[in-house]
């Protein structure tokens, strides 16, 4: 099946912007595919053109592209320009136009209903029903997956667990400033590790993973003091205080090949990070208690900003070691650096990170970017 990358999106918008109204948007889609997602995806208020393109974005995440295309096909015959643009971006909609005259008259107690989907090829009684969730292409997800295992880390101090990090450049390390505040008070940050690859194999064993030094701990601020309260809001945190700490390794390891494989790599530690939709899926990949490591996701995670935008927070498990975690949107993508869980601990209702480009423009604020490996 052919698939439109985004160069395919533009060409179809333009042309489809010539000849449908949003009527027809809305009709066509509904009549080929049997979902609303010309509703569910497309804003009122946004121009046809990009409208469109979101649009079709939309179909392409739920496999639909092809029937919808099929369906302006059929009904523009005359229109050479339209109907040639679609067979060379998606071949299979002209044949399925052919195939779709073929339909089906969905009926309820003898009653044709005028609204149902009218060909038998229409996803019909397949239903999106939580439609902020989108399905993902299984091989890039595992890859992307696999790749952010390898970034993630066990904290160690003298040799116990004391949180999770993970690295955001080729030799820096991104975890809570509590997970370290010890070490540093103590004068001792010789005696901080990270350790990667410590996981679980699928045989019940372990591999232990690599352990590297930290050299220094290149920058960190605080977390504010009402979070050692049971009212962590009051006062609201300020932009100095976003329990971080930026640690500086004894290797390169983000740059090094290991195994066999590729170079680890790092999280991308972005200055602008798109709001997220409410109960947006979050994952958090940690090492609770110093096991190896898990990840935590939920599909109905996310709850809102707080703390005058400088805290996210969110309904994603952790446990005590999972400090220090990325916290990472369903494209694997780093939004947040977890750090609390909720004082009500009897009924806790959020766990709560510190939202990445808060960090990110104080880090690049105190001459640190060339650190995260941009």
């Amino acid at each position: 099946m052919s698939r439109l990358d985004g160069q395919g999106v533009q060409a179809l918008s333009k042309v489809l912007s010539e000849t449908l109204s949003r009527h027809d948007l809305e009709s066509y889609v509904y009549s080929s595919t049997g979902e609303q997602l010309y509703v569910s995806y497309v804003a009122e208020n946004k121009p046809l053109r990009p409208a469109i393109a979101d649009l079709l974005v939309a179909l392409e995440q739920q496999g639909s592209t092809e029937l919808f295309l099929a369906k302006v096909y059929a009904e523009r015959p005359l229109r050479e320009d339209v109907r040639g643009t679609i067979a060379a971006l998606m071949p299979e909609a002209p044949q399925l136009a052919q195939k779709s005259k073929l339909v089906v008259a969905y009926q309820v107690a003898g009653q044709v209903q005028a609204e149902a989907p009218a060909y038998a090829q229409a996803s019909g009684l397949q239903r999106l029903v939580r439609k902020g969730l989108p399905a993902v292409d299984i091989g890039v997800w595992l890859a992307k997956a696999d790749t952010v295992k390898r970034q993630v880390c066990k904290i160690q101090y003298r040799g116990a667990a004391a949180g999770t990090g993970f690295l955001v450049g080729p030799a820096a390390v991104l975890t809570n400033w509590h997970v370290v505040q010890a070490a540093v008070e103590a004068g001792d940050v010789a005696s901080l590790a990270c350790t990667f690859g410590y996981i679980a194999r699928d045989d019940g064993t372990r591999e232990a993973g690599i352990d590297v030094a930290v050299r220094e701990v290149a920058d960190h601020s605080p977390y504010a003091p009402a979070e050692l309260t049971a009212t962590p809001d009051q006062p609201e945190p300020t932009d100095d205080e976003l329990d971080y700490a930026l640690l500086l390794l004894d290797v390169a390891v983000g740059a090094q090949e290991h195994a066999g494989k590729p170079a680890r790599g790092w999280l991308a530690v972005r200055d602008a990070v798109a709001e997220l939709a409410p109960d947006a899926t979050l994952f958090i990949v940690q090492h609770p208690d110093g096991a190896p490591m898990k990840l935590a996701l939920d599909t109905s995670a996310y709850i809102g900003r707080f703390g005058g935008g400088r805290r996210l927070r969110y309904r994603t498990n952790t446990e005590p070691g999972s400090s220090g975690s990325p916290c990472l949107d369903l494209d694997w993508q780093l939004v947040a650096l977890h750090h609390y869980g909720d004082p009500a601990w009897q009924k806790p209702l959020f766990n709560q990170g510190v939202p990445i480009e808060r960090i990110a423009r104080r880090l690049a604020a105190r001459g640190h970017a060339a650190l995260l490996g941009r």
